[in-house]
């Protein structure tokens, strides 16, 4: 893929945007599930939202935060998601269960790409799904 870092091979990087894709999929599924509770289908497009920060924020021209690499683009995210997450709870006097799932989950995904990324079993299948393009 053209949009994949120059150090990072594509069908490796391929599984940050599938992972996007899923995390969106999930995140906006169970928003429209709970449309009618309007306290978690606002908490969860929200998560819905942040789910597409870290590629706007890699592409931040700044080398000096570039450098960092994933602790800049997936670790502004978490920060916000852990301070939404005190601040939504202080403010409501009570944890928002359906939040503090979805937000895990989003967090937990971006070491998940990381580790999964580099395996044969996700090369073998980035291959394949590749391969119907050709």
């Amino acid at each position: 893929s053209a949009s994949a870092p120059p150090d990072i091979p594509p069908l490796s990087f391929m599984i940050v945007p599938m992972t996007d894709l899923v995390m969106f999929a999930g995140l906006f599924g169970a928003a429209i599930y709970y449309r009618k509770r309007p306290a978690h289908h606002k908490r969860l497009m929200l998560l819905t939202v942040i789910n597409f920060l870290p590629p706007a924020i890699a592409r931040i021209p700044i080398e000096s935060l570039q450098a960092f690499g994933p602790l800049y683009f997936f670790g502004v995210p978490t920060v916000l998601l852990i301070g939404l997450l005190i601040y939504d709870t202080w403010r409501n006097r009570k944890l928002d269960r359906v939040f503090l799932v979805g937000s895990i989950i989003l967090i937990a995904s971006y070491p998940i790409r990381l580790i999964v990324m580099g395996t044969s079993g996700w090369l073998n299948f980035a291959s394949w799904i590749t391969s119907w393009a050709t």
